[in-house]
Parts: C-alpha cells; sequence; structure tokens
C-alpha cells in the first residue's frame, strides 16, 4: 500500500515492529473501548512511514489505512494515542477535521487530552458513525 503524501512506508525489521507494536496498542485500546460501548470496530490496515514533514499521520478517508510516522512516536504516550484515534476517525469513519474536538481537531496539541476526554471523542464519532 503505497503512502499518501510523500510518506515513505518504512519495511519491516525488528524496529519497525517495535514501533508497529505500540500503535497496535492505542489500535486495541480503541477496539475494547468501542466494543464497551457496543460498537465494532473493522479491520484497519497500519503503516509505519517515513518523513520530513510536520505530519504525525494520514488516513485514507473512509479507505480503513492508517499510515503514522515514526517520529510521532517520540512523543507523549497521550499524544501518540490521540494521533492513532484520529487516524482512525478518518480511516474508518471519514470524519473530517473538526476545529472543536479535542481529538478532530487538525493540529497536534503539545499536550494531550486527557484519556477521558479522548475516550468520550471517540465514541461519541463512531456512535454518531
Amino acid at each position: 500500500m503505497a503512502a499518501p503524501f510523500g510518506l515513505q512506508n518504512k519495511s519491516m525489521d525488528r524496529d519497525v515492529y517495535s514501533e508497529r507494536r505500540a500503535i497496535m496498542g492505542h489500535l486495541y485500546e480503541a477496539r475494547r473501548v468501542l466494543r464497551a460501548a457496543g460498537v465494532e470496530l473493522p479491520r484497519v490496515e497500519i503503516r509505519i512511514c517515513e518523513d520530513d514533514s510536520q505530519i504525525n499521520g494520514c488516513a485514507e478517508l473512509g479507505g480503513r489505512k492508517v499510515w503514522i510516522a515514526a517520529h510521532a512516536l517520540d512523543r507523549s504516550e497521550g499524544l501518540v494515542c490521540r494521533t492513532v484515534w484520529h487516524e482512525l476517525c478518518h480511516a474508518v469513519l471519514g470524519t473530517e477535521h473538526i476545529p472543536s474536538c479535542p481529538l478532530m481537531h487538525a493540529g497536534a496539541p503539545e499536550v494531550a487530552p486527557s484519556k477521558a476526554i479522548l475516550t468520550d471523542a471517540l465514541v461519541g464519532h463512531f456512535l454518531r458513525g
């Protein structure tokens, strides 16, 4: 799967596998949170990419494909979680950026919103579909 925006998929090796596991942990957490709310998260393809830009991640709107930039994993766990969940909303629901939403606004915050705020936003988006 070719990466958009000039991003380059990283070839799978031991280091990339470790980076991918970190992202998958946030994906599995989203699946648990959504399942508890009665929503089943479909399969989503995840890729780690390299880039020199400020993009932390991107997704194919409604296409169930997500790319996370390796440099995004250097941020706090809360910000990595927000990035993964943000891209999930793009990839699964086709959700556009929403300036007033802590999960779906376009810019990456310096400090992550609380897990409760992110969870409420994630569940809300998926329940609205």
